[in-house]
């Protein structure tokens, strides 16, 4: 056999090997629900998100200017001040969705700096949030708290890991409340940061929609 036979011959099973994994873990989430789950809840946040943008975009063009709304809101509290709520919001439960904070950023002279200031703010925020997890998973009553109360988010991490930390790094939902539990249940970190990095086109993404809307 020739040497670019036996590349063509290795090329060729490893892409068989790779459809195979593929095949398996397309199977494995089929049967554990993560389409459904990824379909009702992609479809929900997505019509919840056009709803909201939508409602913004007919106040913006018939009732009020809704940056001024956001700016009367801001105008009193200083850059740094900001962000360090945005920070805090980042790494406890979300309780500010960043899409906000998002808008903010359009006021300053290069808005889309200031969008990856507060993109990279949230990923290394995921990183405190995973640590925060690991931390509570060693103090007893607030471990069995936090599982009673976000048991069906322990699951959803136990079953589909990386795949939806993913999902909620890209689309409006609780990205914190997933970060720290995956820090409760020891998801390894080594794989974690890199997941994690979904976060970051995120709000470019979010912010060429927003920007055109404010």
């Amino acid at each position: 056999m020739s040497v670019g036979e036996e590349k063509s011959l290795k090329s060729i099973q490893k892409q068989r090997t790779a459809r195979g994994w593929l095949g398996l873990y397309h199977s494995y989430y089929k049967r554990k629900g993560f389409y459904r789950f990824l379909y009702t809840k992609g479809a929900k946040s997505s019509v919840i998100l056009i709803v909201i943008l939508t409602l913004l975009w007919f106040a913006e063009k018939h009732i009020v200017h809704t940056e001024d709304i956001f700016a009367n809101f801001i105008k009193n509290i200083e850059d740094w001040k900001v962000l360090v709520f945005y920070t805090l919001s980042e790494i406890g439960f979300g309780v500010i969705p960043p899409d906000f904070f998002i808008v903010w950023a359009e006021k300053f002279s290069r808005p889309f700096l200031m969008v990856t200031f507060l993109a990279l703010i949230s990923y290394f925020a995921s990183f405190i949030s995973y640590y925060m997890g690991s931390v509570l998973r060693r103090i007893n009553f607030i471990n069995r708290f936090v599982i009673d109360k976000f048991s069906r988010h322990f699951d959803k991490v136990r079953q589909w890991g990386g795949v939806l930390i993913i999902f909620t790094a890209l689309f409006p939902l609780p990205f914190s409340i997933f970060n720290i539990i995956a820090g409760m249940l020891g998801f390894p970190f080594d794989m974690f940061w890199k997941f994690a990095l979904a976060r970051i086109p995120r709000f470019y993404i979010y912010a060429l929609i927003l920007f055109r809307i404010f």
